[in-house]
């Protein structure tokens, strides 16, 4: 009755009225700054180098938690980072768990 992709859709279509954006931003940067990412010695052109964080997954849990993916594209004067954070939504308290960051560091061409 419940077609599950559709409200995966909903979500990440308007994430931001229900996760403040600018506190989302902060969080992943802190946690990419903190991270240990890979690095690349492959260097790659940079086209843009604006930040970009984008949600990707917001899948729901078993344990009625959210599992939510926020990729994300950091320039740094010479590198770029580039991944996913992995984080917990509970909508039941509002909290909003971290899990891991995936990624890599590439120097900028």
């Amino acid at each position: 009755m419940i077609n599950l992709n559709e409200f995966e859709r909903l979500l990440l279509t308007n994430w931001a009225s229900f996760i403040n954006p600018n506190k989302l931003i902060s969080f992943i940067l802190t946690k990419v700054r903190d991270s240990k990412l890979t690095t690349q010695n492959k260097p790659i052109p940079l086209q843009n180098k604006s930040l970009k964080i984008t949600i990707s997954h917001f899948r729901a849990n078993c344990d009625r938690k959210f599992t939510i993916w926020v990729e994300f594209v950091i320039p740094k004067s010479t590198e770029i980072a580039v991944g996913t954070c992995e984080l917990v939504f509970d909508p039941f308290t509002g909290d909003l768990n971290y899990i891991q960051t995936l990624g890599n560091l590439f120097h900028i061409e």
